[in-house]
Formats: C-alpha cells, structure tokens, sequence
C-alpha cells in the first residue's frame, strides 16, 4: 500500500507520535465541527495533548498510526469492552472504533483500508468478536468507505434539538 510512491507502514502509537496524531485529529475535529456545529466546536488549541497520552497508553484500547513518506498520514484509536451483564443483550467482546482520520493527501491510497485491516487484527489478538463504531450525519466519503470494507449499519441515532 503506498502513499505517492512510497509505503504505509501501521504501527502502535508511542508517546513520539503525540504532536503528529494532534495535528491529525485537529483536522478531524475541525471537520466534525464543520458538519455537526451543534455537537462539536473547535477549541483555539484543539484536544489536548494529555488526552491523547491517555489514549496512547490506554491498556483497553489502542491508537494506531500510519506512516507514509516520514511522517503520520493516518490514525485510528480503538477500545475494546464487554457487552453490559443485560439478560438481553448477547454476551460479546466488542470494540468501539473511536476516531479514524486518514490526511487528505493520503485518501484513496490505501492508508484507511490499512488502518482498518491493523485494526481488526488488534481486535482479533484482544477477543472481541465485533467492531462498532459511529459514522456522524454529513459524513458521506466516511460511510461510503466503512461499507467499502464490509462494515454495515447496526443502528441509528436520531435526536431533536430543544
């Protein structure tokens, strides 16, 4: 998988990957903000950086980031949890795909089909038995690319602004 002509290599974030993955998940959160005003701002600073340390060394989850000519092109973090004790509920090992953000110059190269693929070998190697995550409303490219890699719709969030 290439970005230009060069390869994308997946790895485990460390904590030298903080101020690439800031500025990765600024862009993705200036965009969430763009198409969901009434659910995200963006700061002046953007996240800070000790939430992302968090997220680096969270022992339930993992952030994975993508390499392509010297530098983070991608990014995504996940946490793995057990269904709630619900007699309702099936029993499963599940994963929540928090934030995914390929850079813009690097779509359509390879870099989130990549991310996804070391994504769901880190779930398989944590037990979970299904990926979940949210796609926000506005975000065509990134629902059309999660169905493009075989995820499918579990439900719908729908809400009313009082």
């Amino acid at each position: 998988m290439g970005v230009a002509d060069g390869e994308v290599l997946v790895r485990g974030a460390a904590l030298r990957d903080i101020a690439g993955l800031k500025a990765l998940l600024d862009q993705l959160d200036a965009y969430h903000a763009e198409i969901q005003p009434g659910f995200f701002r963006v700061a002046g600073a953007g996240r800070p950086e000790e939430e992302i340390r968090r997220a680096v060394t969270d022992r339930d989850g993992v952030v994975l980031v993508a390499e392509g000519e010297g530098r983070l092109v991608g990014a995504v973090s996940l946490r793995a949890f057990d269904t709630p004790d619900n007699p309702l509920m099936v029993p499963e090992r599940r994963a929540l795909l928090e934030d995914m953000v390929v850079e813009q110059g690097a779509r359509r190269r390879g870099v989130g089909r990549a991310l996804v693929e070391a994504s769901l070998e880190w779930c398989r190697s944590q037990g979970v038995a299904r990926m979940v995550l949210t796609v926000w409303e506005g975000n065509e490219a990134a629902e059309g690319f999660y169905e493009a890699v075989g995820l499918l719709p579990v439900s719908k969030i729908m809400g009313l602004k009082l």
